[in-house]
């Protein structure tokens, strides 16, 4: 993880936090009262953290992972740097590693947060090695501040990965259809794209085999919407069982349906076609209402360099099959 990029959201936040705590050790050294060394000191650190503030505002996005685990460590000494400043009259101000406790937790992973939180209690012993109050109880306050850091840290750290993972369910929620299990026509736009770009960074052709059941209405009409449920999800099985790893399902909607094929040409996106063609008129054939299905195919680039016209030429192919007799597959590179 050390060499990838954080995402913006990490460094907008560490921007912010160390302009408020800059922004905090200001106020205090003029509100506050202080001797001169301290205030100096204080303003001081303060400046060096708007210094780094500023350098995150314009190279943030340009900066790796292990830069920002720097920040944080940064964060740590210069709260410990500012404990050390206020020596034996410090009060409170430990309370500002909190932040680096809840900044790990929220945007690490839980091991390097723990190391982060290991960081500080090292740094906040060294603090305390160097005060000598008689009942100040370092020991007890070292526990009860290294151990509500880390209680707080693995709170906000499980509410983050539970709301992920709700994000990620909605996510794939809202991609799928709820009826066939398989993608529906949002999940096919971003899954395209995602296959546009493979096609392109490799210079390897895919198809696209746009389905439609032939007569699909009579069953709702004849027999339910119940049966004609049942009839789709026997269709997207069908489908599933003849998709390799890589390739794509869709049910783009109704009885229409739709396979991203990585890897394949004219014919043998429209060999495969004709087997699915076959297996849906074995499986149907000894129902109430025999279904067949017609395929358009379409082949990037040949046929379209974008969806919208690999997708508009796999139509013209599949009402060509429609309109020469349905229970067929037509090439859209046939057409022209």
């Amino acid at each position: 993880m050390g060499a990838e990029t954080p995402t913006p959201l990490v460094w907008r936040v560490l921007f912010w936090v160390l302009l408020a705590g800059a922004g905090l050790g200001v106020f205090a050294s003029v509100v506050v009262p202080a001797s001169r060394a301290e205030s100096i000191g204080t303003l001081a650190l303060s400046a060096v953290v708007c210094v780094i503030a500023a350098v995150i505002r314009v190279r943030g996005g340009r900066l790796p992972m292990w830069a920002a685990h720097g920040v944080v460590v940064f964060g740590t000494l210069a709260i410990t740097g500012a404990l050390l400043l206020n020596g034996e009259s410090v009060n409170d101000d430990e309370m500002f590693y909190l932040w680096v406790s809840l900044f790990s937790f929220y945007f690490f992973p839980r091991r390097q947060a723990l190391a982060h939180v290991a960081v500080v209690g090292v740094a906040y012993a060294g603090v305390l090695a160097t005060q000598h109050v008689p009942d100040a109880q370092p020991v007890a306050r070292w526990l009860v501040t290294v151990g509500s850091l880390l209680v707080a840290g693995m709170i906000v750290g499980s509410l983050n990965t539970r709301s992920q993972r709700l994000i990620s369910r909605l996510s794939e929620a809202a991609h799928t259809d709820p009826l066939t299990g398989l993608l529906n026509r949002s999940g096919f736009h971003a899954a395209f794209e995602i296959e546009l770009a493979r096609s392109e960074r490799s210079s390897e052709s895919f198809s696209l085999l746009v389905g439609d059941l032939d007569h699909f209405k009579q069953v709702n009409d004849r027999l339910g919407h119940q049966r004609g449920d049942r009839a789709l999800e026997r269709v997207s099985a069908i489908l599933s069982e003849w998709t390799r790893t890589g390739d794509l399902a869709v049910r783009l909607g109704g009885e229409e349906f739709a396979l991203v094929v990585h890897s394949s040409g004219a014919e043998q996106a429209g060999e495969l076609a004709e087997r699915i063609g076959d297996r849906v008129r074995e499986a149907f054939a000894d129902d109430p209402v025999p279904l067949t299905m017609s395929f358009g195919v379409a082949v990037h680039p040949e046929d379209g360099a974008d969806e919208d016209e690999l997708l508009a030429a796999a139509d013209r192919a599949l009402y060509a099959a429609k309109h020469a007799g349905r229970d067929r597959t037509v090439l859209a590179g046939a057409l022209a």
